[in-house]
């Protein structure tokens, strides 16, 4: 029988080569020829190929040929094998098997050690020619010299067959070739020869060779979670680290040491071994070798493709998921799912039941969107309850391996409880969980019927599809379908333990088990964990950048894993690009759009015990302690801002974070790092009821430990300017109480905070101002002795008025008394009327203040009245005032002046609105800050009044010493002039004013000052609340000639004794 046989026969051309060396020429025959001489065949050929000046041998047979029906089949001899480009467009065509060629004529096997060598050659401008059309002489001409001059070097190499140039391009001139070696190419021998050619023609070589490097794989397909070794070796040593890579869904991946790939080297060979391999695992692999120099660059590699059996990650669901048997006659419909992630692998499904007598009927059910949903149906009778009813689907690939997933069917009998259908829910057994898939989302939604039959509140776990398939791809392809196996596993267990829990520890929900499997992926071996966190966190920036789409705790709380499991690698440094999208995925978290999110996860979060605010703010700090921020453009996001300061030892440690200063003074930090958060502070817990933050959050990290001593001075920004007496506390955040402590922290005043560590910071403030302990109680009895006090003087005055405003003088002063009296009794009313807010109408405040505002004004402006007329009187005793001139003036001063100052402050802030012009909390006026507030239009006036009194008073006393001591004998002159000063003093406080200079201090004083400012408090409530009473003792019961006047009618006689300083006051005045 004829055989077609395709031989090489190998060549020494002396003429072709430059220089010393031989060249080599592969020669290809083709010959049909009778089985019985292919013994000889070398023998008979060698004649006919000899001349004087080409010798021939290694005559090979490479491919054997047999003539079938239809075409010629053919397998390779021992050493060759079918080329990779056939292998790779037809499947049956690979190693040294068998292959039929039908309509095309048979191909040639290569040898084992066959290489090609593609790449680009960059010649100097007098190539320039080349890039001239291809049909023109110039071309031809400049095409061969090239092709001539590197086929003169790489000739050389033994088992040369062919060189070709295929393009030329510009970039000085690059020509892109390709070249055939037969035989075993030696690499050195190859980086020796285009070191030649590139010093020849000074050029710059970048070659690519397929076939010096041997890449050995398992037999295809490999099972799902099986272990395996790929070899990848060389004939030489290349003194360069070999590199393995996997090409997978267009992406490619550097495969390095893991938790699931070990890498070895040897001089000649490298191994990557391969654990627990799945789909992540399948693709295209490549080893290569790269040798440089500074004329060419070389890289030696291999390919080959690992086929991989998959295995499905099941969901399985009953319809309905909870039959209801209402009569015992009752035949229950029910339909069991199975869905499973699209895929290439062809299962075998088939389908199990316990306990249900009637048979699985395969239904035909639709096709969700990138799924696959396999169902079946059944009957279940009613008459025959009190067992359990379970449902298995199986799932078997090509290599046999098989995954189970059960349901069971929890029915409602004819007398157990439930809950009503209600909404999207339906019938529901008591104690347990109804759950649905979201629609347009991946995860699902839970309520539990509770044993009393009311349903509980909806617990959604639904996860946006482009949310979730951005995180998927975000961890190299890894779906929510396809959880971490050893965890899907763990499913099958609970759910033969707890059935009924399966689905909810399975949905528990998307976020936890995505954070396992996160954690398992990054650190596999498929690419380095920088190389990882970086494509993470391009992908996290990409779908966090869409709030909308994210407005969910389940959203919000999927990303926030992503952060906390890429903090817990110890490895991680991600460099400026990468850092600079982490940044801003981070940023994008913390907008307001998504307050509700992180507001609800209190409630929402029960896959750990710290809240998803606490679990952002650790892992946020981690990655900016690592990350390369210094290298980042803008530092300052939205809602993040990380400022760096490279602190040494004895140098200012200065950084600013939206406002805040931060300040460090310890020995030689290093890098200091500090990052501000916009909000953050709103959704972090805070288990003090009576503080609120209000400030932002700021954490500092350095780059060396800490010293003991260390001091962090923090100048925050205060969100609301603290009212007065309302107290602050500095404080950081401790993770092990899980809250903010004022350990190591003290407050300097307004936004000034030292703290003796590091850690994160804010300002908590109280919502409501420090109490002084029974002030209430003190003001009420002070206040109530003060209007009865006030009434019995208003009461007297009118009973005495006749007798005792004789002259000018008294009529002048019993007015004044009459006024002040009169002011000061409405004004106490009002304060009693309005002491507690909370249970008075804002309309009634509003009045009461602005009565309050009025009556204590004209009060003071009244004695303003009574001591200008005292002064005058003093100063000028000869000069008299009519009636008449006195009382305009005084009803002037005293009403009109009030009245306007009261009218102006009403309609200046915004027609006397709450908040500008009084406070409903205190029905009083608003008292912001020193000089900020409408309590100064009352302040003031106040203060200016009550100094002028207070110099009004000094004169008075000084003219009523002289007089004294002009009266009186000379060695009783100092006694009686101190007597005086005391009395008067006594006397003229009350009606003065004086003692409300107490109330500048309250003003200047803070509560938060100590124990001195609750002294000055206590200390003015009390003088000022029986002001009313000091008047009644000093203008009433101690002026002599009105004690006589209301002795006399009510007809009784005036005491022996009188006071002193009264009568001296009174002639004094009057003289």
């Amino acid at each position: 029988m004829w055989l077609f046989i395709l031989i090489y026969i190998l060549g020494l051309n002396i003429s072709q080569a430059a220089g010393s060396d031989n060249s080599t020429q592969i020669y290809f025959v083709k010959l049909q020829i009778e089985e019985s001489a292919i013994g000889n065949i070398t023998d008979l050929l060698r004649p006919f190929v000899n001349d004087t000046n080409l010798h021939v041998d290694e005559i090979e047979k490479t491919t054997t040929c047999q003539n079938v029906s239809g075409g010629a089949e053919c397998y390779c001899e021992l050493g060759y094998r079918w080329s990779d480009a056939l292998c790779e467009s037809n499947q049956k065509c690979c190693g040294d098997g068998k292959c039929t060629f039908s309509n095309s004529p048979p191909l040639m096997c290569v040898a084992d050690t066959a290489a090609t060598v593609t790449g680009t050659i960059s010649v100097p401008g007098e190539y320039s020619d080349c890039l001239a059309k291809n049909t023109s002489q110039e071309f031809k001409k400049c095409n061969n010299n090239l092709l001539g001059e590197m086929k003169a070097v790489y000739s050389t190499i033994k088992g040369f067959v062919s060189l070709t140039i295929s393009s030329y391009r510009v970039g000085s001139i690059i020509a892109t070739f390709e070249m055939t070696v037969a035989s075993d190419l030696s690499p050195t021998y190859l980086t020796v020869k285009s070191k030649e050619l590139a010093n020849k023609l000074h050029a710059l070589l970048v070659l690519e060779t397929s076939g010096v490097v041997q890449l050995t794989m398992p037999s295809m397909p490999v099972f799902y979670q099986s272990k395996h070794t790929l070899n990848c070796s060389v004939q030489e040593e290349l003194e360069s680290t070999p590199v393995w890579q996997l090409h997978r869904d267009k992406e490619l991946f550097n495969i390095t040491n893991g938790s699931e790939s070990t890498l070895r080297v040897e001089p000649k060979r490298t191994e990557a071994e391969l654990q627990k391999i799945s789909e992540l695992w399948a693709g295209e692999y490549t080893c290569f070798y790269r040798q440089e120099s500074n004329v060419s660059k070389i890289i030696h590699k291999a390919s080959a493709v690992m086929d991989v059996c998959l295995l499905p990650n099941i969901e399985i669901t009953s319809v309905p998921s909870f039959p209801h048997c209402k009569v015992k006659t009752d035949l229950l419909n029910l339909r069991v799912e199975c869905q499973i992630k699209n895929s290439n692998e062809e299962y075998k499904v088939k389908w199990y039941s316990k306990g249900i007598a009637a048979d699985l009927r395969e239904v035909t059910p639709g096709t969700p969107e990138g799924a696959k949903l396999y169902a079946v149906q059944t009957v279940i009778n009613c008459n025959k309850l009190g067992q359990e009813y379970e449902v298995t689907c199986s799932f078997t690939n090509r290599c046999n391996q098989t995954r189970n997933s059960s349901v069971e069917i929890n029915i409602i009998g004819v007398n157990d409880t439930f809950c009503k259908a209600e909404d999207d829910w339906e019938d529901t057994k008591a104690g347990f969980t109804a759950e649905l898939r979201c629609k347009g989302a991946a995860g699902v939604r839970r309520r539990k019927c509770k044993v009393d039959k009311t349903w509980e509140e909806e617990v959604s776990l639904c996860v946006n599809r482009d949310v979730n398939d951005v995180l998927e791809k975000a961890v190299v392809s890894l779906t929510f379908r396809i959880k971490c196996h050893n965890l899907d596993d763990n499913l099958k267990v609970t759910q033969k333990k707890k059935k009924k829990s399966l689905k909810m520890i399975f949905y528990r929900g998307n976020s936890l088990v995505f954070t396992q499997c996160l954690s398992f992926i990054a650190d596999i071996g498929l690419g380095t964990l920088d190389e990882n966190a970086a494509r993470v966190f391009l992908e996290l920036d990409n779908v966090t950048v869409r709030s909308k789409a994210i407005n969910t705790f389940s959203n919000v709380n999927a990303s926030v894993q992503v952060l906390v499991t890429l903090s817990e690698k110890q490895q991680l440094k991600p460099n400026s690009t990468s850092a600079e999208n982490f940044l801003d995925s981070s940023s994008n978290l913390l907008d307001r759009s998504l307050n509700e999110s992180w507001t609800n996860s209190t409630s929402n979060n029960n896959s750990s015990n710290s809240s998803l605010a606490e679990r952002y703010l650790f892992s946020v700090e981690r990655i900016i302690r690592v990350a390369d921020i210094k290298g980042i453009p803008q530092k300052r996001k939205k809602n993040i801002q990380v400022a760096i300061a490279n602190c040494s030892q004895g140098s200012e440690c200065i950084t600013t974070a939206f406002g805040v200063t931060v300040d460090i003074k310890d020995r030689d930090s290093g890098s200091v790092k500090t990052a501000g958060f916009k909000d953050l502070e709103n959704y972090l817990p805070n288990s003090d009821e009576e503080f609120t933050p209000n400030s932002i959050v700021v954490s500092t990290t350095t780059e060396n430990t800490p010293s003991d001593k260390v001091e962090v001075t923090l100048n925050f920004t205060l969100h609301r300017p603290r009212p007065p007496n309302v107290e602050i506390k500095c404080v950081a955040w401790d993770n092990s109480s899980r809250g903010w402590s004022e350990a190591g922290c003290e407050w300097k005043g307004e936004g000034v905070c030292v703290c003796r560590h590091l850690s994160s910071f804010a300002i908590l403030m109280s919502k409501f101002p420090l109490e002084i302990p029974g002030i209430d109680e003190v003001t009420y009895a002070a206040l109530a002795i003060s209007v009865i006090s006030l009434i019995l003087s208003l009461a007297i005055e009118l009973t005495v008025w006749v007798a005792v405003v004789k002259t000018s003088t008294l009529y002048l002063r019993h007015t004044a008394h009459v006024n002040i009296s009169l002011c000061l009794l409405v004004a106490d009313i009002c304060f009693l009327a309005s002491s507690r807010p909370k249970d008075i109408s804002l309309l009634w405040c509003k009045t009461t203040v602005v009565l309050k505002h009025f009556c204590y004004l004209a009060m003071f402006f009244w004695m303003f009245c009574l001591s200008t007329t005292l002064l005058h009187q003093a100063v000028f005793p000869f000069h008299s005032v009519s009636k008449k001139n006195y009382l305009k003036f005084a009803l002037v001063v005293g009403y009109v002046c009030p009245l306007l100052i009261v009218t102006i402050t009403f309609l200046a802030n915004q027609g006397g609105a709450e908040g500008y012009y009084f406070s409903m909390e205190t029905c009083w006026l608003v008292y912001t800050r020193l000089w900020v507030g409408s309590i100064h239009t009352f302040v003031l006036p106040v203060a200016i009044i009550v100094f002028i009194n207070i110099f009004s008073m000094l004169v008075v006393i000084m003219k009523l010493v002289d007089r004294i001591k002009i009266a009186e004998a000379s060695r009783d002159k100092e006694k009686t002039a101190a007597l005086t000063v005391m009395r008067s003093v006594i006397f003229l406080t009350p009606v003065f004013g004086v003692t409300w200079i107490f109330g500048l201090a309250v003003m200047l004083l803070d509560l938060t000052d100590g124990p001195v400012a609750f002294a000055v408090n206590y200390i003015f409530t009390l003088l000022n609340g029986l002001q009313g009473l000091f008047i009644l003792l000093t203008t009433c019961l101690g002026d002599k000639l009105t004690r006589d006047a209301l002795l006399s009618r009510m007809k009784l006689r005036a005491p022996a004794s009188i006071t002193e300083s009264t009568t001296k006051l009174d002639s004094a005045l009057k003289k």
